[in-house]
């Protein structure tokens, strides 16, 4: 019994370690056991919710990219209850929708939708983000995106919510996002609700240095690449 279980926990790996006392301090910090939400709009999670889970999970995180962080840290946080990161943590209601590439390195995506918030918000760590890799549940991808039907897809149903205040598209110098087809059907609802919706902002072409047109923004290589990417774009 008690020498087995000891045997058992010196056998586990940082990582395991690590996402089991994240689970256990997540559970305690919700008082209450995790439970699915509807799809779509009220899965998103706040900056305060990225930073933390940046925080938590630095030391392997470094450089890598959602690619890593998906099926290393999230599906395993959220495999005993096969739920998405979002419903583990406790969900939020979106302010904005996230368009991004998996590509980018976490820190970075993290940075750039930390100086998004703070452009548009005081409060910037309340403001709640949907993000695929951590508002859809990665155990019932399928039914994420609709079973091949692009009008039943969590993605879909978040920027058309109503509550969407606009989306964000996180760049880099190569401004990749552009070359994936899931980015360009945002970009494409993105556009169709700008002219729909008075209330709709568009869209906002952010990095880590800040948002793309902002005063405060030093972005001049993404600009100079989105601006390539813009012209010899083929849809």
């Amino acid at each position: 019994g008690f020498y087995l279980r000891a045997r058992v926990a010196q056998s586990r790996t940082r990582m395991e370690k690590r996402i089991s006392l994240f689970q256990s301090k997540t559970v305690e910090k919700r008082q209450g056991r995790p439970a699915a939400c509807q799809r779509g709009a009220s899965r998103a999670v706040s900056v305060d919710d990225l930073n933390d889970l940046k925080s938590f999970f630095a030391d392997f995180i470094k450089d890598r990219t959602a690619y890593y962080f998906a099926p290393n840290v999230i599906m395993p946080i959220t495999q005993k209850h096969r739920l998405s990161f979002a419903e583990f943590i406790g969900p939020k209601p979106l302010d904005f929708f996230v368009s991004h590439f998996w590509g980018t390195p976490f820190a970075h995506f993290v940075a750039t939708i930390e100086n998004h918030a703070k452009e548009v918000d005081d409060s910037s760590g309340a403001l709640a983000y949907w993000i695929c890799f951590l508002s859809n549940n990665q155990w019932e991808v399928a039914e994420e995106i609709g079973h091949g039907d692009w009008r039943e897809s969590s993605f879909y149903k978040a920027l058309r919510s109503g509550q969407c205040r606009g989306t964000v598209m996180v760049l880099d110098d190569k401004a990749l996002p552009l070359t994936r087809s899931w980015c360009l059907f945002e970009v494409l609802q993105t556009y169709r609700l700008t002219h729909e919706d008075a209330k709709f902002s568009g869209i906002q072409f952010c990095t880590k240095e800040g948002v793309m047109g902002h005063a405060s923004a030093q972005c001049y290589d993404v600009t100079m690449s989105l601006a390539r990417r813009l012209v010899s774009l083929s849809v």
